[in-house]
């Protein structure tokens, strides 16, 4: 999606307003401060290329405490980012911190705002679900991720519609953000920051704070969505995916043992099918179940007699890159760790413990999500890595670093299967309500930093019981390859695609297994990074393998339109009676595809789509991917009247791909 003059245009007009501050607040002692009313130094531009322009301002409070604000303005996209770092430049300690909002903004609106925001990754049949609310005068939102991981119970997206226009605002912060919105006579008040901070900050201290990025756009909201898309895959992305880019992926369970993954390797590279990452998830360590062991980080030589060094090399051999799963964060109790670094590491106090799965897992339960979503505990006396602590996590990344080198690790996948924030609580003081959380966000994001400088081509897979840890800077450092735990439904695939595609360009889930899978299932699960499991327990027949390699090469031939701009073609639902569609657009190429999904209960057999963002007089030719027929019809009756689309099978589907013509052809 290209932004236009009028885009540009918003957010100079904006910045014109502001003059070189940034509308942050916070509380100080006992007295209030805005950054909208106070003075600010401009430091002058840090640097000016093709892509951006870079500044610093700073504002100093009370001749102690000094706010260092980073602005970023892109060239190529109406996007306007900053962030900072607040310090004591005194050599006593500063007045209390609260109430510290990286963003405290009024937006002006003749009409009342439209606020279009998901919910995170819950691990129910609702995960990145859509939502919208009117904010009207005296109405107010608040958002939170809940537990610490920050996209667990809403994504850190939000899109403000006002006057045919609008603001997309983006909040980089890996733990307990909060975004406020209040409705007011003409227009809204929002505030973005940190919810839970309180504190004196020590001679010379500093922290790091949290990303905010707002993004303008004109039009439908939907252009605002796809300039998002965009923005992301152009400036948050991953460089090293993006460089040698993961297109399938076959994911496997650490516990199978070693002859069973050579035996799976040697029948893809045999057999010639077109996959590119072999995964190895959990429980190749230690010496039993994955979610007791988490702290004895040694290959599993029951398992693996000969080491995982076995496993990465017959990968390599036959052209795929090898991804190990690991999840360092949490510390079970009795492990290596858990006696090596002992009270270095955080701890729940005695009562505050709380459990999700395993001791609970009705997830038609209303309470499941929160109990899911907040949980501390899994088996009970586990604690948590101290990544706040410089010299623990030095120590931590030096091991992981090795083990990476070793095991011939070309994908670094990190999970995180407990809510941190009751831990963060515990570890502070009355006088210094947040620092564990500022310590240990920080001391994330410098083990990532770490691990990329160290090791060159190496890709991080972000998980976090599934897809809690969504935001602007976690997806500069990595990929998300498991967007949700609620991972085995087809429908639940398809809602978790439509609802976080309108938000980041690349995710991906994998909860089939494609020797059993039909189309449906298959497309079902189309993401811009195909992940399934391959059961080969059984045996599989020439007749198996040339359906897979089919449907796999399918994919492969649509695949350069799923990073293009994205559009619902039908409304969200997640009843089994309906069909669910969606159009993804390359503007660069005039082409694209619509994927079209009928459910199992739908009792029709026909339906009509109308496209985007084609051109009134182009003529397009269609293709029908499952029969082989074409037809032509110009950009303006495919926008304006659709076309109509015939699925007898339930469940069924198909996929359609365009491409604008000349008249030659």
């Amino acid at each position: 999606m290209r932004a236009t003059d009028i885009d540009f245009r918003m957010r100079k007009e904006l910045l014109g307003r502001w003059r070189d501050v940034i509308p942050l607040s916070l509380k100080y002692g006992r007295e209030s401060f805005h950054g909208l009313t106070e003075k600010w130094r401009n430091c002058g531009e840090i640097s000016k290329d093709k892509k951006s322009i870079v500044k610093k301002v700073v504002m100093v409070v009370k001749d102690c405490l000094e706010i260092m604000i980073t602005v970023k303005i892109f060239r190529r996209h109406p996007v306007v980012e900053w962030r900072g770092r607040i310090t004591n430049i005194r050599d006593i300690k500063t007045q209390k911190i609260e109430q510290l909002n990286v963003f405290d903004f009024i937006f002006k609106s003749m009409k009342h705002p439209t606020l279009r925001y998901s919910l995170g990754a819950r691990c129910t049949p609702s995960d990145f679900k859509p939502k919208k609310r009117i904010l009207r005068r005296g109405s107010r939102a608040i958002f939170s991720p809940g537990g610490g991981r920050s996209s667990s119970e809403y994504l850190p997206f939000f899109n403000l519609e006002l006057d045919e226009s609008g603001v997309i605002m983006g909040i980089g912060w890996t733990g307990e953000w909060i975004a406020e919105f209040r409705g007011m006579e003409k227009g809204v008040h929002v505030r973005c920051g940190l919810k839970r901070v309180g504190m004196k900050l020590r001679s010379r201290e500093s922290f790091r704070l949290p990303l905010m990025m707002l993004l303008f756009w004109s039009g439908d909201y939907l252009r605002g969505q796809n300039l998002l898309r965009s923005f992301i895959l152009e400036e948050h992305t991953l460089r090293n995916f993006l460089q040698k880019e993961i297109r399938v992926a076959v994911s496997t369970w650490g516990g199978e043992g070693e002859d069973k993954h050579l035996r799976r390797i040697r029948l893809i590279g045999e057999k010639a099918l077109p996959i590119d990452c072999y995964w190895v998830d959990a429980e190749w360590y230690g010496d039993g179940i994955w979610w007791r062991n988490c702290g004895n980080w040694y290959v599993n030589r029951r398992l693996y007699p000969n080491g995982l060094k076995s496993i990465s090399d017959e990968a390599h051999r036959f052209g795929m890159k090898f991804l190990l799963w690991f999840e360092i964060e949490r510390v079970c109790s009795g492990t290596e760790w858990y006696k090596r670094f002992g009270r270095r590491l955080l701890t729940i106090r005695r009562g505050l413990e709380r459990y999700g799965w395993p001791r609970f897992d009705d997830m038609e339960d209303p309470r499941w999500y929160i109990r899911e979503g907040r949980r501390n505990q899994m088996a009970g006396g586990e604690r948590l890595l101290n990544l706040g602590d410089e010299e623990l996590r030095m120590e931590v990344l030096e091991e992981v670093s090795r083990m990476i080198s070793e095991l011939g690790v070309d994908i670094y996948r990190q999970d995180f299967n407990v809510a941190p924030a009751d831990f963060w609580r515990c570890k502070d003081t009355h006088e210094r309500v947040g620092e564990t959380e500022l310590r240990y966000v920080d001391g994330l994001y410098k083990f990532w930093d770490e691990l990329l400088r160290r090791h060159r081509e190496l890709i991080i897979d972000n998980c976090a019981s599934g897809g809690r840890r969504i935001d602007l800077e976690t997806l500069s450092r990595s990929i998300v390859l498991w967007r949700s735990d609620y991972s085995s439904k087809c429908e639940a695939a398809q809602n978790q695609n439509y609802g976080l595609s309108l938000w980041i360009p690349i995710h991906s889930l994998g909860g089939f297994d494609i020797i059993q899978a039909d189309e449906y299932v298959f497309r079902s699960y189309i993401s811009p990074i195909m992940v399934f499991k391959m059961n080969i327990d059984r045996e599989i027949s020439e007749e198996d393998l040339e359906r897979i390699r089919r449907m796999i090469e399918e994919y492969l031939n649509i695949r350069e339109y799923l990073m293009g701009d994205f559009y619902p073609l039908t409304e969200y639902s997640e009843n089994d009676d309906c069909w669910v569609a969606y159009q993804y657009h390359r503007e660069d190429l005039d082409e694209g595809i619509v994927i079209i999904l009928k459910r199992r209960n739908s009792p029709y057999v026909e339906a009509n789509f109308k496209l985007h963002e084609l051109k009134d007089e182009q003529v397009y030719r269609l293709k029908d991917v499952d029969n082989g027929k074409t037809w032509k019809l110009r950009g303006k009756k495919l926008m304006e009247e659709g076309f109509i689309v015939n699925i007898r099978e339930s469940p069924g589907s198909r996929i359609i791909i365009y491409r604008g013509i000349t008249h030659h052809e």
